[in-house]
């Protein structure tokens, strides 16, 4: 079967577009893990400036820390 111009070789292979990232991918490095637990942690805590607001209630807090764990 072609997709598009391009040969698709069977069931699970993709068109080749990317994922849209995820709020919960905090550091934005392409991967979720403790590092983005901890940057929101961090942000929570007022140690580091609240950049993911992921419920976007106006502030970073627990519930943000919540949804990346």
């Amino acid at each position: 079967m072609l997709f598009g111009n391009t040969p698709d070789i069977g069931a699970y292979q993709s068109g080749g577009a990317t994922p849209p990232p995820t709020a919960c991918d905090v550091n934005r490095d392409g991967t979720m893990n403790v590092l983005d637990v901890q940057l929101e942690v961090n942000q929570a805590l007022g140690i580091t400036p609240c950049t993911s607001d992921i419920n976007q209630d106006g502030q970073c807090n627990v519930i943000d820390v919540q949804r990346v764990v």
